[in-house]
């Protein structure tokens, strides 16, 4: 015969192994899980996996060193200046890593960390590549650079007198101005000028001396720091003439697609025009666009 308590008590132990049932069913879930992954890792270092994105990666650190090589010696073909599409990749592609942890979740689980990031590497510089070659005028080879640069009296302010048109100072109508300052880590980078609507327009950045350049070919970074280990963020920067006082400058990119006539003073002579103008010419650059500040 049962007692008024039997049903309580019978209650309770069914809740308690309940409880009990459930807990060693999560627990064999978190252990498959753990396992699953476990055999994912494995799977995803084994040397045959990693064997395509090694050599694809391999084939285009190849095929941009053959589009480098001989820059200096060797003539190039004419090509066309319609890069758009070129040009479009490239914007595209500085973003790809802010754009990487978007992506869906299934397909961020199929792309492996390691392979992306070299992947992102070779190809941005390989993309940046492509387009200066194609850019590339009749003028086959890079311009000339001054012999050296002292960079202690480079820095300082420098004028705008004049520029090829430039994307990124489209908006600049007045006063633009370039100041550099020499730093332990590098020449930091300040540009001023005014827009059409007279408001004040300052871009901060960082320039550092290519090797075996002597001061007379930079790389020019206006991306935040986090940025600043992608090579696709830095621009090329060449010093082609220096006045003797350091008083004006003429500076270019190796595409030819960019040059700037910089003064100390807001106002150059004629003769000192001239100078520059001159050597801009003997350096094949195309100054029927030429725009004055």
């Amino acid at each position: 015969m049962k007692t008024p308590t039997d049903s309580p008590l019978q209650d309770l132990d069914a809740r308690i192994a309940l409880a009990e049932a459930k807990l060693v069913a999560r627990q064999q879930q978190l252990q498959l899980q753990w396992q699953g992954l476990q055999a994912r890792i494995e799977s995803a270092t084994q040397p045959r996996k990693l064997a395509v994105p090694v050599a694809a990666a391999l084939g285009v650190l190849a095929l941009w060193w053959l589009l480098g090589r001989g820059d200096h010696q060797r003539e190039v073909r004419p090509r066309p200046r319609h890069d758009g599409l070129l040009s479009s990749l490239a914007r595209w592609m500085r973003w790809m890593p802010l754009l990487l942890p978007l992506l869906p979740l299934q397909w961020r689980e199929r792309l492996e960390p390691a392979t992306a990031g070299g992947m992102l590497g070779l190809t941005l510089p390989l993309v940046r590549r492509v387009r200066q070659a194609w850019q590339r005028p009749e003028q086959g080879r890079p311009p000339t650079t001054v012999a050296a640069v002292d960079l202690q009296r480079y820095t300082g302010r420098w004028h705008e007198i004049a520029r090829l048109p430039v994307r990124y100072e489209s908006d600049c109508a007045a006063q633009p101005t370039a100041e550099y300052r020499l730093m332990p880590q590098g020449l930091q980078v300040v540009n001023r000028c005014r827009t059409a609507s007279g408001r004040e327009r300052v871009a901060h950045g960082w320039a550092r001396v290519a090797p075996h350049s002597r001061g007379a070919r930079l790389k020019v970074s206006f991306a935040p720091s986090w940025l600043h280990w992608l090579p696709a963020v830095w621009a090329d920067y060449w010093i082609l003439h220096v006045g003797a006082d350091y008083d004006i400058a003429l500076v270019g990119t190796p595409a030819r697609d960019a040059l700037w006539l910089l003064s100390r003073e807001p106002v150059i002579s004629v003769a000192q025009f001239r100078e520059l103008i001159g050597v801009a010419r003997q350096q094949g650059y195309d100054l029927r666009n030429l725009r004055f500040s």
